[in-house]
């Protein structure tokens, strides 16, 4: 991928001085003077430069004033033309005396510049011409007490600032391939000065400068942007433009001969006219551009096709460090405009919602930074008609304050495959709305894969996180990420489907936040190993819709969750001796409407369970059905839940035990905790519990020990027992009572069943 560089550097041209004599000066002769001889040159140059080298100047003026500003009318100012430099200019001048000396260079042929008796230049843009190497010039002015006879070296450097724009050779090369060979180019600069004072270095006056279409330089410009000393052939350009104008940094208040103020274009507008075609135009995204005399601002890389990365660079010739862009901003707004890739390198406050254009394909890597919207805007990005935006990496963009949304699309197309996005009060997160052209309407599209959403607050009680407008004929699919008090399954209140959750997605509720909850988008599992997989991750979520079987399915660190949807069964095989398995620091939601079965485990010995706890917690709401494999032999232990350590709470479901091979009835619950194993603890507020024998079963069982009561805890706070009343406990480890505190056991019937129902006492 081509770079893209953009650079703000002084400037670094070289002029040479001239000599001249001084026949011509009206001097003071008193008998109490001395000669001063001035050693005159222009900033030192760089020889792989032949632009801004200075050769071509060769005319010389300058003025004498006094210490205080006031000029020595008796002492000619000096003009000279056909002056090569290097050159000297003597001087006769009163000994114990402090003078000023205003020096300008230029080249004679240019007729730009006018220059009064007070050494203040005017500068001329009429019929001014791009990529003019005579509009180059340096001045100086000097500062000094005569005490003899003395030589002082002075070297002169521009008022200017220079503009470049340059593309790298595999750009120009594709551009001519494709027919587009460009062969002049031209610029509009909005502020620039029109005047300047030599002596105090003050600028004045303000124009829009046009520099007319111009044949392009056939220089290289070379470019050290790695810093290195030297310059690669990939910092070498073709130079599209060249410019000077005289920078308005701030006139009086801020005068300096030395030109330290740096300054600001508030727009840039280059045209390039190829031999043949449409022109093209660089434009947007080039506002508030640094400028400063005797600097150069280089606009480099791949500008005349499409994809574009964007870097950062100084070239070290030039002193001082000022870069452009200075920051992402710049970087955006010429993404947005021309298209290209970018990766953030510092949190970005917006003066203006980024467009990106018509046409024009975006990445942006928001690399953990921030975008912030304007203050005052409705937006934060809006993208057009016909253009493509892909948001990758951590990064946040929007903000939960004020009244901004975070991406708009009109008629175009949004990919976010990560970040976070913020809307803020009584307005949309992400916004798909109509587009219409010429009486046809254009179908945005958003495709998010990642990423976390939400808003400030609501607006008509609905936290319309994803929105689409009404009528719109658009598209939102969503295939992953999180979204706050929003469920994109149940879209908005659009008129047309209303699930953004595309097929073979599901949406999960993660969290309880207030008031609605908090939803992920993950992907269906499509098998047992997929599922196996992804639940073994941490903090994992499955989503199983089909059946499949689960063979010691092994829950990670953090807090996973497993939903069963389309009434799918999980069921165990014969290798393992549980289907699901949990150990310590593993929590589990098991929610949905399926069922999970445990295996036919076929060795003769060992205890098997549907699920198992050797530590962590379960829990389980929803419709689940938990259902033991049964038949197992009659020395064993099969179980819907084994807990030998952790915690599982029931809230509701349906659980079922089989018998094993001799008949006798299997526990739903078998909890196991001693001093090896460590605690159990079952907490039940719902469900229905039911055994293939129905009375005289054990559909809650602990383990038989003395210390039973002290290792496994028990509290029943709702559900339905059929053929077992939790109130009596179990006789053998002296557990009077499995109902908790506050709560009874009351007689029902269930499907013509006795059975017994906890209720809260007196409900």
């Amino acid at each position: 991928m081509i770079k893209k560089f953009f650079t703000f550097m002084m400037a670094a041209g070289v002029l040479l001085a001239t000599s001249c004599s001084h026949d011509d000066l009206d001097t003071v002769q008193s008998g109490n003077e001395a000669q001063v001889t001035f050693s005159l040159s222009l900033e030192g140059g760089i020889a792989t430069r032949a632009i801004s080298d200075g050769s071509q100047a060769d005319k010389l003026v300058y003025a004498v004033f006094d210490e205080n500003g006031g000029r020595i009318s008796t002492i000619q100012k000096i003009e000279r033309t056909d002056v090569t430099f290097p050159a000297t200019e003597t001087l006769t001048l009163a000994k114990g005396q402090t003078y000023k000396i205003a020096f300008w260079a230029q080249d004679a042929d240019c007729e730009a510049y006018t220059i009064d008796d007070n050494m203040n230049v005017t500068v001329s843009y009429e019929n001014a011409s791009n990529n003019d190497e005579t509009r180059d010039a340096f001045f100086k002015t000097e500062t000094f007490t005569v005490t003899g006879s003395t030589s002082i070296h002075v070297e002169l450097k521009r008022p200017f600032a220079q503009i470049n724009v340059g593309v790298t050779e595999e750009d120009w090369e594709a551009a001519v391939a494709s027919g587009v060979t460009i062969k002049n180019s031209s610029v509009v600069i909005k502020n620039a000065a029109t005047s300047i004072n030599l002596l105090t270095g003050a600028v004045s006056g303000s124009e829009v400068v046009t520099h007319s279409l111009n044949t392009i330089p056939t220089e290289d410009l070379k470019v050290d942007v790695n810093g290195d000393g030297t310059i690669g052939n990939d910092e070498t350009y073709t130079w599209l433009s060249m410019s000077y104008i005289l920078v308005n940094d701030g006139g009086e208040d801020n005068a300096s001969v030395d030109g330290a103020q740096k300054a600001t274009l508030e727009s840039l507008e280059f045209t390039f006219q190829p031999e043949s075609g449409n022109e093209i135009t660089l434009k947007s995204g080039l506002t508030n551009v640094p400028v400063q005399r005797n600097w150069r601002t280089n606009i480099l890389g791949k500008l005349l096709t499409s994809d574009i990365i964007f870097n950062i660079s100084i070239d070290p010739i030039y002193d001082g460090d000022y870069i452009y862009p200075d920051g992402s901003a710049q970087e955006l707004a010429m993404a947005a405009a021309y298209g290209g890739t970018i990766t953030l390198q510092e949190n970005v406050v917006l003066q203006e919602p980024l467009k990106i254009a018509a046409g024009k394909s975006v990445v942006i890597n928001l690399n953990g930074k921030r975008i912030t919207p304007p203050t005052g805007a409705d937006r934060t990005i809006q993208v057009f008609d016909g253009a493509e935006l892909v948001i990758n990496g951590e990064g946040t963009i929007g903000s939960l304050s004020g009244g901004a949304l975070a991406v708009c699309v009109l008629g175009g197309k949004l990919t976010i495959n990560g970040g976070t996005y913020n809307g803020g009060s009584e307005c949309s997160c992400i916004y798909l709305f109509n587009s219409a052209q010429n009486g046809v309407q254009n179908k945005g599209s958003i495709e998010i894969n990642g990423g976390t959403f939400k808003v400030k607050a609501p607006w008509n009680n609905f936290y319309y996180v994803l929105n689409q407008q009404n009528g719109a004929e658009g598209t939102i699919t969503v295939k992953g990420g999180t979204f706050e008090n929003y469920d994109p399954s149940k879209g908005d209140d659009h008129d047309q489907p209303t699930n953004f959750v595309a097929e073979g997605y599901a949406s999960v509720k993660t969290k309880n936040t207030t008031p609605y909850g908090t939803y992920q988008v993950v992907k269906i599992a499509e098998n047992a190993d997929e599922a196996k997989a992804a639940i073994g991750k941490p903090n994992g979520i499955v989503v199983v819709a089909s059946n499949m079987t689960a063979s010691s399915w092994s829950i990670a660190k953090g807090s996973s969750k497993l939903i069963l949807n389309n009434n799918a069964v999980l069921s165990g095989d014969t290798k393992s001796p549980q289907s699901i398995l949990l150990g310590p620091n593993k929590t589990l939601t098991i929610d949905g409407e399926g069922t999970i079965v445990g295996p036919k485990y076929d060795k003769p010995t060992g205890n098997r369970a549907t699920l198992w706890l050797n530590g962590g917690s379960v829990a389980i709401n929803g419709n689940v059905f938990v259902k033991n494999g049964g038949g197992n032999p009659g020395n064993t232990v099969d179980a819907g839940i084994m807990v030998f350590k952790g915690k599982v709470n029931i809230y509701s479901g349906y659980f079922y035990a089989a018998n094993d091979a001799t008949g006798a009835p299997n526990p739903c619950i078998h909890l196991a905790g001693d001093s090896y194993n460590g605690t159990c603890v079952l907490n039940v507020y719902g469900g229905v519990f039911e055994s293939e024998t129905e009375t005289n079963n054990y559909l809650i069982n602990v383990q038989d020990s003395k210390s039973a009561a002290t290792w496994n805890k028990i509290a029943i706070y709702g559900g339905i027992f059929v053929g077992f009343n939790p109130a009596n406990g179990d006789s053998g480890t002296n557990i009077s009572t499995f109902v908790a505190d506050g709560y009874e056991s009351v007689q029902t019937t269930y499907n013509g069943k006795t059975a017994w129902e906890v209720k809260k006492i007196g409900e």
